[in-house]
Formats: structure tokens, sequence, C-alpha cells
């Protein structure tokens, strides 16, 4: 409701007009979405045992083609309070911004299919590391972002140019501050949900991006239409990059970190955590809808061990499932993009930490403790869990000059693929 009337008062409605102007306002909500949204966040948040008042979580869900806004979830209860953490809250996003890394890479003429070095790399006195300090030699760029590799991520934005990166989050919609340094790569500048909700809709509509919006019409007292809602739109992206991106997303559900999402029908995504698990994502869509869904403490405090591809990616898949039920299953209807089969084993860890190495995840994925390197390393991202800068710290990384014209690292012969 506060949104629907911020909404108004851009449209040149005064608070005294809303109040007693008699008006009859028709917004885009789906109530059994919406219903769904607060019901599944509610429980999967006693599941995780985070019913303490710092503890949030927020969702943001709209229709991809037309904008029209399904389901709107600020926090979990508004009486205790009243902050919005879809359109105010501004948070780390983790890997889920590698999106825009590899979406540049798209548009720059790289392949799903390309190969890139999953080794370690340095950048000044930054040495970002990949979870459990795993490594996998050479894979392609469709596999790296399946299972979240953050070197790749780092070595990708170097060779497209983080001011690439940078005009490409904006152009999709970004609009809070960028750092101009390669550590944007594992989400270190912060984001609202709202906009990075939106921005992922731009892949799903094949890179048309769509103006959400929560008034459908307004009506006078007298019953006559004054504002019937138009569809606001732009092209930002070309369709080969938008389908790139999508088969590539489709990967991360299937059997990358954002298994826990898996609805049973086509769907993209990505996860992202944050420093000391501040800050969990998941963000996706299907052909018809964009949900974005965010949890975190308000305090900015570590919330246990929560990732991206554990509670967000369940409440996602909950609340998707109730708003996709009266839809027919469809597929994304892009340009096929062919992935090739590569012929080097990849295993997809987990995202999802456990105590033990004798403990299994929700997918029957035995997971190794993460290694601290804590005293070794300065405050930067290591792991797809805790890739983000501490917000209470500091730390520059000096940006080298920007490379040649980005060149990727393969093989022409698909047999050493």
């Amino acid at each position: 409701i506060d949104y629907v009337m911020n909404e108004l008062k851009e449209m040149g409605y005064t608070e005294q007009e809303i109040i007693q102007g008699g008006y009859k306002i028709i917004t885009t909500l789906d109530y059994n979405a919406q219903m769904a949204a607060e019901e599944k966040i509610m429980q999967q948040m006693k599941v995780y045992g985070l019913n303490k008042k710092s503890q949030q979580a927020a969702l943001f869900s709209y229709d991809n083609s037309t904008g029209k806004i399904l389901a709107y979830v600020g926090g979990k209860d508004y009486s205790l309070s009243q902050f919005d953490r879809v359109t105010q809250a501004v948070r780390q996003p983790g890997s889920s911004f590698k999106v825009f890394v590899y979406t540049t890479a798209m548009e720059m003429g790289l392949s799903p299919n390309d190969i890139y070095e999953d080794r370690p790399i340095t950048i000044g006195k930054w040495s970002p590391k990949n979870y459990g300090n795993k490594y996998r030699d050479r894979i392609p760029l469709y596999t790296a972002l399946a299972l979240s590799s953050n070197v790749v991520a780092v070595r990708l934005i170097m060779d497209v140019g983080v001011n690439q990166v940078i005009n490409t989050a904006r152009r999709m919609g970004i609009t809070t501050p960028i750092s101009n340094d390669p550590t944007i790569a594992l989400g270190s500048s912060g984001v609202k949900l709202f906009e990075i909700t939106n921005a992922y809709g731009t892949i799903a509509n094949g890179g048309i991006k769509v103006k959400p919006y929560c008034i459908e019409r307004i009506e006078s007292s007298t019953g006559m239409i004054v504002y019937q809602a138009q569809v606001n739109y732009s092209k930002v992206l070309d369709l080969k990059t938008s389908s790139s991106m999508v088969e590539m997303m489709k990967k991360v559900v299937q059997n990358g970190t954002g298994r826990g999402s898996n609805i049973g029908r086509p769907s993209a995504g990505k996860t992202g955590t944050t420093d000391s698990y501040r800050d969990a994502w998941f963000i996706g869509f299907t052909p018809n809808i964009v949900t974005g869904v965010w949890v975190g403490n308000d305090d900015n405090t570590p919330n246990g061990k929560i990732t991206g591809g554990s509670l967000p990616a369940k409440i996602w898949a909950d609340y998707m499932k109730v708003a996709e039920s009266t839809r027919p299953v469809t597929d994304f209807s892009f340009p096929e993009i062919q992935i090739d089969s590569y012929n080097q084993e990849i295993k997809y860890e987990d995202e999802n930490p456990v105590e033990s190495q004798n403990q299994e995840s929700e997918t029957g994925i035995p997971v190794l403790e993460q290694e601290n390197t804590s005293e070794a390393q300065p405050p930067v991202p290591d792991t797809e869990q805790t890739e983000e800068y501490d917000q209470q710290q500091s730390y520059t990384v000096p940006v080298p000059k920007p490379p040649a014209p980005p060149v990727p690292v393969y093989d022409n012969n698909i047999e050493n693929r």
C-alpha cells in the first residue's frame, strides 16, 4: 500500500486528493500470489529458526512481459517495522551480481562455451578464491556461472572491463553507487532488491526492460476511468545476449548452486551470498514471472550460515509454485544456444555448508566446511559464501591498466574442449 501511495504521488495526486477524492484504485496485485509470498516466507523463516525482529526477508515479483507487480513483501511484519526492504534497503548482492559480468561478456561476443582458467588470480593485493579453495583448471563459462566460480568472474571482468560491466548494470536498471574496481564482480557494491530483480527481468524478456508498476487503473467516484496503465519498456540488450544468459542461468537451477529453486518447469536464476552470511539472495525467472528473494539481518550482522542456495531459493520455489500454478508450462521462446559437452568431469559443489564432513546437504552431496583463511587474507571476497567486503571495513583494490580487447582463453580444436 505504501508503494501504491508513492506511485499515486508520482502521478501528481496529493495526499488529500487520495484520501478525500473518492477514487477507486485497482492494483495489479495477484491476491493468491501475495498470500503465498507472505505465508512461505514466514513458514521457511521458522523452519530455519530466524524468529528475531532483526532477521528479515523480502520478496518482489512481477510479470516480466507487462510489468504488473504480482507480489510484494517488504519484511516479515509491517506492524513491527515499516522499513521497505524491497525499495529502501541497499545490500551487497554477492554472486548475483556476476550476471552483469557475464551479460557484458556475451554482449561483447563471448560464448557460453568459451574456456576460462579456473585458477587462483591476484590483482594488486587482492587474491580472490573459490569456495573451499577448489579449482577446476579450465572450464567453459556456462559451468563457471553454474558453480559460481569467483576467480573466473574476476578474470572475466578484467577481460571485458570494469566500466563496461558498470554500464551494463546501469542500462539494466541498477541506480545505486557502483565502485569502479574489479571487486564488483563478486558483489562488493550494494543494490536494491527491486532494481536487481527488474534487471534480471530484462534477460527473461529477451533484452527488453519493462518498468514494474502496481496501479492498473483509477476510477472516479462516478465510475469514470481517469487513469489506465500502459506498459513502459525499452530495448537494452540484444536477443542473442539474452538467449545466452538464459541458457547459462538455466544450468544454475538444473545442476548448479541454485538447485534448491527447481520447481519442475523451465526456470533460470542465480544465487548470491555475502561476507559472513550477512546477505543471501536468489533471483530467478520463468518465461512468465520474475521474482527476487533476499534474506538477512537489518543490523547487518551474520545470519547463521544462510546461503542464497538454501533459504532464499526455497522461499522462491515455494512461492513460484503457487504463482505459476494457473499458467501453462512453457519454455523460453528464444533462439537456441548450443551448449557443447565438455570432456572434463565437473562436480558441482553444493553452496550450503554443513557442520561435519560426514554430513550431507539436502541434495545428498557431501560438502566440506569452509576453510578459515581470515588471518592470511585481507577483508575481501574468497568463497561463494563469503564473497563480499565486510561493510564495516574498507579495503582498496588497485585497478590495473585496462587490458586489450577481450580474448577468451580457449582451444580451437573442439576435441580439446
